[in-house]
């Protein structure tokens, strides 16, 4: 099992506001379920970097990128993320909602890896991209 400090060792390069609170399952190179309990602290951090999207998509967005950094370093794959089809986040997020984020792969080929990103709010999925990294 990850504690909170390796969650904070493999993402604090890559962000300064650790979003993702714990690792609940990870199987190498196929699948990472994590939990994000939002805070209110969250939602204040939120207030002053989200000028182009919703706080909604915004936490939604970085969770996810975070879990997928989380996989990826796990699974020791490459952190190039190609691409990412974005939506929109079908419902209001507020302090003391948690979020079940699954990350995936769907498909793999010697230069791309197709994952599935799932973001779940009370069992119902709120955000449901497809993200591509690059494979070393």
């Amino acid at each position: 099992m990850y504690t909170y400090n390796d969650i904070i060792n493999i993402l604090a390069p890559h962000t300064s506001n650790i979003l993702v609170d714990k690792i609940l399952y990870f199987e190498h190179g196929k699948y990472i379920y994590v939990l994000k309990n939002v805070s209110i602290s969250d939602m204040s951090f939120l207030k002053k970097d989200t000028k182009l999207y919703s706080s909604n998509l915004f936490l939604v967005i970085e969770s996810l990128y975070q879990s997928t950094m989380l996989f990826c370093d796990l699974s020791g794959l490459s952190k190039e993320i190609t691409n990412i089809q974005l939506g929109s986040v079908e419902t209001t997020i507020q302090p003391g909602d948690t979020l079940c984020i699954e990350v995936k792969v769907i498909e793999k080929s010697n230069h791309l890896m197709r994952l599935e990103g799932r973001v779940m709010k009370e069992g119902q999925i709120i955000f449901n991209p497809k993200i591509a990294i690059k494979v070393n």
